[in-house]
């Protein structure tokens, strides 16, 4: 027994003392790393600058850049949607069998001027993307008028103004209102 009590006593001496002899080794190893490089660091980077042209001096877009993305018309189109439907239910526009919007009646006034402007802006935008759609699909933009006439028709509410072919006149249309189907 006693050499166990011997044991366990000059074991933490020899640990406590080794411990201190590594820490010197380590002071001097760390004393010897140098942490500065001979040649200065050197890093490789490659930027790319792209410049865009968004309007002209005088305010005129450039012709490169003349035809708009069909995101930029499609959220126009997408906001001015509340105004031209108040305008359908006042009933002073009609869906065209071309794909547009008709003004059949305008309003006197400023109010007549911003309906007038709101339909020359809806139909600009919508002419725009059925040619950019037409030329997509390498269709007839003719096939493409037809489509969303159709599809604005099927959508329209009953008691708006819609254009639907003449019976008694072949070739030709007439205003209409839309009826319960």
């Amino acid at each position: 027994m006693r050499r166990l009590l011997l044991i366990s006593a000059v074991t933490p001496a020899i640990l406590f003392n080794g411990c201190k002899a590594l820490d010197r080794s380590l002071e001097n190893a760390a004393k010897n790393i140098t942490l500065n490089t001979p040649d200065p660091i050197k890093v490789e980077m490659k930027i790319d600058v792209n410049v865009y042209q968004h309007d002209a001096e005088d305010g005129e877009k450039p012709k490169d850049n003349a035809k708009e993305d069909n995101a930029g018309l499609s959220r126009r189109k997408f906001n001015r949607q509340k105004e031209v439907q108040d305008l359908k239910n006042n009933r002073f526009v009609a869906e065209s069998h071309r794909g547009t919007l008709f003004l059949r009646e305008q309003p006197a006034g400023t109010y007549g001027e911003y309906v007038r402007k709101t339909v020359e802006d809806e139909n600009t935008d919508r002419m725009e993307l059925m040619r950019q759609e037409a030329a997509e699909k390498r269709r007839e933009l003719h096939e493409i008028m037809q489509e969303r006439y159709e599809a604005n028709v099927q959508n329209a509410f009953t008691g708006e103004w819609i254009e639907v072919p003449d019976k008694e006149k072949p070739g030709s249309w007439r205003l209409l209102q839309k009826v319960k189907e």
